[in-house]
């Protein structure tokens, strides 16, 4: 189980990490880093909101309920 653990925050380190720290490499303006960090921003939130809308309905507990009584 610790083996995974490292695994998985070794692999969110190496994305983490350089998603964080590339809008200071990409400019030294402060109003332009905030202009590109609000746009991640807002495209990451219109992601969140698409995601949301197109994924599937999740059954209804009296659905289930049902279901699992026969």
């Amino acid at each position: 189980m610790a083996v995974l653990f490292l695994l998985a925050a070794t692999a969110y380190a190496v994305f983490q990490v350089p998603y964080v720290t590339m809008p200071a490499e990409m400019t030294e303006d402060p109003a332009e880093r905030g202009r590109v960090l609000g746009r991640r921003v807002g495209f990451l939130g219109v992601a969140i909101l698409l995601s949301g809308a197109s994924a599937p309905r999740s059954p209804t507990p009296t659905a289930t309920a049902r279901r699992a009584t026969g």
